[in-house]
């Protein structure tokens, strides 16, 4: 019986499902593979081709069963738990699709493809660190990998490293020169108040992708730190004629507003703001100055404390602090204050002498779209400037 069935003929379901699956006859191949299961041809093989077919199709519902009854057949196939777990995260489940890059990473430690899918599942579930240390692994052993770059570079972003998510953000512009990549650069850019280079990144994305998210809030940001606040006050209102219940947009209006000396205007935007992200610190930031401006000392301390004990390296905190501090007669506590900002400051000076000058854009921004999957930027709080929601 073996032998007869080795001799498969030319119309044996199983002969022409694998031809239409090399030829890429995926609807073929479909009904091949099915029809061989139906006969009772279970083999690994036959359930890993369908498999793929299934998700090669989209059909990942089918594709996620079908590869853990081949897993059953052999459990130990790294490629059949990198596939699976493939199938997991363009379901958008992924954790479970976490697992089997983990699994993948076990049976073979040296694959890059599973470490690198690994990160971004790591990243979309907010495990930046870890994140951070998988993608600059892939990213060492593939120094010219263009995606490795970016990950990376959006890891370092999250993570408050700007200098370096500058030069690695860069490169990628230059490796895959899209409106995601240089709408992240001037991100960074903004990271180290670059505003001039950073505009320069948003105008060019703004030319080749105007949709593109997060780019008017970037816009305003970059136009605030150039002081020029009729600029900023105009794109955060454009955002928030689309969306009312963006942070970013809430809390600069409400900044700008403050510096404009319009407090009642600024207080509403700032409320808002607090409820979209309630503790945010640069919102009680401008609570404090607001209870300086009343000479409510006692509150702008706590409020300040408050944010210093989550921030401790918010130098425009620390700033104000030390003037409450002369206010309520306390000038130890005062010159105190004053040393943490000139060690603050020193740093800042040490780190920027180190990293040397932000690399100019060297290309303009040609039009594309994001990757499926990959991270879109955010920034951690730093001083006198929120996270992005």
């Amino acid at each position: 019986c073996e032998a007869a069935y080795g001799q498969a003929k030319p119309s044996d379901p199983c002969t022409v499902a694998d031809r239409s699956f090399a030829a890429h006859l995926l609807p073929e191949a479909r009904s091949g593979y099915e029809a061989c299961l139906a006969a009772g041809q279970v083999t690994f093989e036959i359930l890993s081709n369908l498999g793929a077919v299934y998700s090669q199709l989209g059909q990942f519902d089918r594709a996620i069963p079908t590869y853990r009854q081949a897993l059953a057949l052999n459990p130990d196939n790294p490629f059949l738990h990198l596939n699976l777990g493939l199938a997991f995260f363009k379901s958008d489940k992924v954790v479970e699709a976490a697992v089997e890059f983990s699994r993948t990473l076990i049976l073979d430690p040296e694959n890059l493809k599973a470490l690198e899918l690994l990160a971004y599942c790591h990243y979309q579930m907010n495990q930046i660190d870890l994140a951070a240390a998988e993608a600059s692994r892939v990213e060492r052993a593939q120094p010219e990998d263009g995606s490795a770059m970016l990950l990376l570079g959006t890891c370092l972003l999250r993570l408050g490293q700007y200098k370096q998510a500058i030069q690695l953000l860069y490169l990628a512009t230059l490796k895959a020169n899209l409106p995601q990549t240089h709408l992240l650069l001037g991100e960074a850019l903004i990271g180290v108040k670059a505003f001039k280079s950073a505009l320069r990144e948003f105008t060019g994305v703004l030319a080749a992708s105007p949709q593109a998210p997060g780019l008017t809030d970037d816009l305003g940001i970059a136009y605030a730190g150039l002081v020029q606040p009729d600029k900023a006050i105009e794109q955060f209102q454009k955002q928030l004629a689309a969306d009312p219940n963006d942070f970013q947009a809430n809390y600069y209006l409400g900044r700008l507003k403050r510096l404009n000396n319009e407090p009642d205007a600024a207080k509403q935007f700032l409320a808002k703001a607090e409820q979209l992200k309630p503790g945010d610190p640069s919102v009680g930031y401008e609570y404090a100055v607001f209870a300086m401006q009343d000479k409510d000392y006692a509150k702008a301390e706590g409020l300040l404390s408050d944010i210093l004990n989550r921030v401790p390296n918010y130098t425009d905190a620390h700033v104000l602090l030390a003037e409450v501090y002369y206010k309520l007669h306390r000038p130890d506590d005062a010159k105190r204050e004053r040393a943490i900002i000139e060690a603050l400051k020193k740093q800042e000076q040490e780190e920027e002498n180190a990293g040397g000058k932000p690399p100019e854009s060297a290309t303009p921004v040609s039009p594309g779209v994001r990757a499926p999957g990959s991270p879109a930027a955010a920034q951690p709080p730093q001083a006198g400037k929120p996270a992005n929601p």
